[in-house]
């Protein structure tokens, strides 16, 4: 269980380092405050985080639960 955690929070941390080459490739679009936009999806990503690994948590236990009784 740990290990898929860590797992989903590195591929997070990939997919967030993706959008910040982006937007700052593309800050024009935004203009000069990207860096502001770009400080509040990082201080908004534990959050993210912290809601998704429940959700995923309470997945795969309702998940274990489902194939014990399928199993038993």
């Amino acid at each position: 269980m740990p290990f898929q955690l860590l797992l989903f929070a590195g591929i997070c941390y990939v997919g967030l380092s993706i959008i910040d080459q982006n937007v700052t490739r593309h800050s024009f679009l935004l203009g000069s405050n990207y860096e502001e936009v770009l400080q509040a999806a990082r201080s908004l990503l534990p959050v993210l985080l912290g809601l998704v690994a429940t959700w995923v948590m309470e997945r795969m236990r309702s998940i274990r639960q489902f194939l014990r009784r399928r199993l038993v």
